[in-house]
């Protein structure tokens, strides 16, 4: 007979695994109506570089607005057909409106800003302006 030594991260990992698909999955299994898309931000050559995962949803339903310094993202992912709900056995796929809001430079002109959308990917290019209240104070 082998000896084992006890270890109580054992006993926490089935409970976190519970807790989680519990705050992960929906109450009502009739319809996801509210959902957010994943979002990849990153800071090169210049550039602010959102890209939006939006598998399914179609470019006329995307909206990107700009007011102040807030950037926002939504639009809504709709069913393509009509589903006879009694042959399906479970949906995952997210459905419904979304939307996500970034803050941004302040100097931002909208007019430089560019999005694309390819293959269910968003990407939104946002150049970086210097900050015209920018100044070096002296210590006194």
């Amino acid at each position: 007979m082998s000896l084992v030594r006890y270890n109580p991260m054992n006993e926490i990992h089935p409970f976190h695994n519970t807790l989680g698909r519990l705050f992960n999955e929906p109450f009502f299994t009739d319809e996801r109506t509210n959902w957010q898309p994943a979002v990849d931000i990153q800071k090169k050559n210049g550039k602010m570089l959102i890209n939006a995962e939006l598998p399914g949803v179609n470019k006329d339903d995307i909206s990107i607005d700009l007011d102040g310094n807030v950037l926002t993202l939504k639009g809504e992912k709709k069913d393509e057909k009509e589903v006879n709900e009694e042959n399906v056995y479970r949906r995952e796929s997210f459905r419904g409106t979304f939307q996500r809001s970034f803050t941004v430079n302040e100097n931002v002109n909208p007019d430089d800003i560019n999005a694309h959308f390819k293959d269910g990917v968003l990407k939104i290019e946002i150049p970086h302006t210097e900050e015209e209240n920018r100044r070096q104070i002296e210590v006194k």
